[in-house]
């Protein structure tokens, strides 16, 4: 949703990285929730593992795309409810909207956004 799969870097001069436009401050935020709790420690330990040494894990956001899924993906675990229905657009979108882009963000649950939803369901 973030990128429409077209954007690694923010158009802007936004913050946001990769194609999920995870911004540094929440994927660092994130690694400090894996990493102080030794209930996500096995999670910690798979997310690591889908990095590489000699580039910042932050900006992997940009071109590991296996981490950069990874990280949406870790975003989306740390809220406690449920996942909603994977074929209701408009469930997901308000999931997406609360979780994933807050109320801060750019984006809406509205038709556009519920329309991009029922595309990617249908693909």
């Amino acid at each position: 949703m973030e990128s429409r799969a077209a954007r690694l870097v923010q158009g802007g001069g936004g913050p946001a990285l990769g194609l999920w436009q995870m911004e540094p401050a929440t994927h660092d935020a994130l690694w400090r929730m894996m990493g102080g709790d030794s209930a996500h420690a096995d999670l910690e330990t798979r997310v690591r593992r889908m990095t590489c040494s000699d580039i910042p894990r932050v900006r992997q956001m940009i071109g590991n795309l296996r981490y950069g899924c990874a990280m949406a993906r870790v975003k989306y675990r740390f809220d406690p409810e449920a996942l909603p229905d994977e074929k209701n657009p408009d469930a997901l979108c308000a999931y997406w909207k609360r979780v994933y882009n807050t109320a801060l963000g750019a984006g809406a649950v509205d038709a556009v956004h519920v329309a991009a939803f029922a595309t990617a369901i249908a693909a």
